[in-house]
């Protein structure tokens, strides 16, 4: 049986923008800080050799992910987060499992597009870098969602459903 949805109070509605708000940033920089490790494990991104500049391709890098992150939060993680706070407290356990699912949309996507151009390897290496990004913007969210909690009493409703 599905919980009845609830309306969310103002103040949830702010702490589910920041938490979203700061997804491409976290993704930028968990990308930024991983890229030598992914540059470095064998066959390299860019289809074979290593790249003799790792700054330069680990900003280029970020920058890719940080766009595809501002999409899938718009596109999916913006209604996922709306319809799960809604009917379900959230916990640190459905915030992660979201967030694997939701960090692997463009690789599954670019997997149906492309193809696995890199082989059985290469997609897992993907899927992995996918879910590990995934779980570091659910952890964000989470942890804004939890820290920014309004002290007992202090919530207000959505001027929308003001009696």
């Amino acid at each position: 049986m599905t919980p009845q949805p609830r309306t969310l109070s103002v103040s949830e509605e702010m702490r589910i923008f920041l938490g979203l708000l700061v997804q491409p940033f976290v993704a930028a920089g968990l990308t930024f800080a991983t890229h030598p490790l992914m540059d470095r494990s064998g066959r390299a991104i860019y289809g074979g050799g290593i790249d003799p500049d790792l700054t330069h391709s680990a900003i280029a890098m970020s920058i890719a992910v940080s766009i595809a992150a501002f999409f899938v939060t718009i596109a999916a993680a913006f209604p996922a987060a709306v319809w799960v706070l809604n009917r379900h407290p959230l916990t640190l356990r459905r915030a992660l499992l979201s967030g694997v699912l939701l960090g692997n949309i463009p690789s599954v996507l670019g997997t149906m597009v492309g193809g696995t151009g890199y082989g059985l390897a290469g997609l897992v290496r993907v899927v992995l870098f996918a879910s590990f990004l995934g779980l570091g913007g659910a952890s964000a969210f989470w942890a804004i969602w939890t820290l920014s909690r309004p002290a007992p009493g202090r919530e207000t409703t959505s001027p929308v459903h003001k009696n």
